[in-house]
């Protein structure tokens, strides 16, 4: 995607970690950004997480409003497209970076955990970038980055629902790619296994583990030596 300065994007979870940002970062690169984050707690002036990052951006001289559905309710997905449409006419990038963890162990897992970790992480993901991908196909162009987790790929003890979400993110992000070219990085895909794989043979995980996926004996050990936030 060539140039920034005339792009719209929407960042799900835009209020903290990896989506504050992404936020910022695309922001400061010229694109007028969409910040969503549900106020699960707000601040004596009632200003939530994604209020704080627009605030933020806007002081840095970038261009940013902010949306405070729950990812998982329908008319929120449709809601903040609508909003980039409204604001700025178009819908370039959506990053959905939204996401709960819910720690639990797997023998202690309750229905009502599972779910709402699957609605948030899954279901928030899937609503949303469809509703941004009817958009970018009327369009002709766009880019969804979908943000899993090594979680997804080797497990994690202690967060099964959430691990569990994110290889579903893993599948549906696939999925999207496979099924159109317009979203797709040819690129990507075989890149980041080939970095992945270097890294793991690096720490002595085999080529036949890693094609087994291997990670609760000897790769997630090992997976856990890896500094991922670098990569950040």
């Amino acid at each position: 995607m060539r140039g920034w300065d005339d792009r719209v994007a929407i960042i799900t979870g835009g209020g903290k970690g990896l989506g504050r940002a992404f936020a910022v970062d695309l922001a400061r690169r010229g694109v007028r950004v969409v910040v969503n984050n549900r106020n699960r707690e707000v601040d004596a002036d009632g200003r939530g997480p994604a209020d704080h990052v627009v605030a933020e951006i806007r002081a840095a001289g970038g261009t940013a409003v902010a949306h405070h559905g729950a990812v998982e309710d329908p008319a929120s997905a449709d809601g903040m497209v609508d909003l980039a449409i409204g604001a700025w006419g178009r819908l370039d990038i959506l990053i959905t970076s939204a996401g709960i963890s819910g720690p639990q162990m797997f023998h202690k897992a309750t229905l009502d955990n599972v779910r709402q970790v699957l609605d948030v992480n899954v279901l928030g993901t899937v609503l949303v970038a469809s509703a941004a991908a009817r958009v970018m196909r009327a369009a002709g162009h766009g880019r969804i980055l979908m943000v899993s987790s090594t979680a997804g790929l080797f497990g994690e003890p202690t967060v099964s629902a959430y691990a569990a979400s994110k290889g579903a993110v893993i599948a549906l992000a696939k999925t999207v790619a496979v099924g159109t070219t317009l979203f797709s990085d040819p690129s990507a895909p075989a890149r980041i296994r080939d970095e992945l794989a270097a890294e793991l043979a690096a720490l002595g995980v085999s080529s036949s583990e890693q094609a087994r996926g291997i990670a609760h004996e000897q790769a997630l050990p090992k997976r856990k030596q890896l500094d991922l936030g670098s990569r950040v």
